[in-house]
């Protein structure tokens, strides 16, 4: 028996996820070269904080008031332990070595190792602690990532190496690898909670943890003199790239599974890399653009 015709409403709707989708690549893609602008009039942390107090707020929003989700749950009942141990790696840790990284290295680079790092770090992650195989072949993925990296951080070997690129380099692989330690965690936690709720009150307390932090960087004395172009882009990054990005990924996971749409973060590193390009003129040598085929093929072994 053949396989029922998909009726053209429901293809109508897998198109506007996927559209979506798209706009969710686009908008995480260019939190490398905005960031990168706003760390010339801020610091990291500060930065991280304000971003995530915006997400926090809306996503808060929409979870009590816009959209009527499902009621949340008793504070009593809330396992506080994994939201914490969430915002620590997928907030705290994960944009404290972002910013950190851009702060000393090109956002070309931490659009290459960032993502790379995250999808290897997770797949890694999950058959140490959840017991996840992969296919035989599919380990091919970590030395092809790995040869990839390493290439992007070695960059135009004619050119004399800056330790502290050298650094920023490590930031982003660190972050990575935060970021794969809370798709860990959040695996679990979204089974005990409800994961939008779970979210909002990561993004809030990872906020609230950034800002004191920015206390010791001395991120506080910026405000006064920071130009509407830095309030511009703390409010795209906390509203897209961070609000409605995470809304319309988990209707994708929703909607076409967490495979298929896993497989769009194989879009962000190329686009990350063309806008840092594009529009802050950074150089990207020729082993670099191989080192980012490199690492962007083993990212597709693990997702496809």
């Amino acid at each position: 028996m053949g396989k029922a015709p998909v009726s053209a409403p429901a293809r109508r709707g897998r198109g506007f996820v996927v559209a979506q989708l798209l706009l969710v690549v686009l908008f995480w893609a260019s939190t490398f070269p905005v960031s990168k602008v706003a760390l010339g009039e801020t610091t990291p942390f500060l930065l991280a904080g304000l971003r995530y107090a915006v997400s926090g707020a809306l996503l808060g929003l929409w979870w009590g008031l816009a959209f009527r989700p499902p009621a949340p749950q008793a504070p009593s009942s809330i396992p506080w332990g994994g939201v914490f141990a969430f915002a620590l790696s997928g907030v705290v840790g994960f944009n404290a070595f972002f910013y950190l990284g851009l702060k000393q290295s090109t956002a070309v680079n931490g659009s290459l190792i960032q993502p790379t790092a995250a999808a290897m770090g997770t797949a890694l992650l999950a058959w140490m602690l959840l017991g996840e195989r992969l296919a035989g072949w599919r380990y091919l993925a970590f030395p092809l990532a790995t040869a990839g990296v390493a290439l992007v951080i070695l960059g135009d070997p004619a050119r004399q190496v800056d330790p502290s690129s050298l650094v920023g380099n490590l930031f982003f692989l660190l972050g990575g690898t935060s970021f794969a330690l809370s798709n860990i965690v959040g695996r679990r936690l979204f089974q005990r909670t409800l994961p939008l709720q779970a979210v909002a009150l990561a993004n809030s307390l990872g906020a609230v943890i950034l800002l004191l932090l920015a206390v010791g960087e001395g991120g506080w004395s910026t405000l006064p003199h920071a130009s509407w172009r830095l309030w511009a882009i703390v409010g795209y990054m906390g509203a897209f790239a961070t609000g409605i990005g995470y809304l319309w990924w988990y209707e994708g996971v929703r909607r076409l599974g967490a495979t298929r749409t896993g497989v769009f973060t194989f879009l962000v590193p190329v686009v990350g890399a063309f806008l840092s390009v594009a529009f802050l003129g950074e150089p990207f040598h020729p082993l670099q653009m191989l080192g980012g085929v490199l690492a962007l093929l083993g990212v597709g072994l693990v997702l496809l």
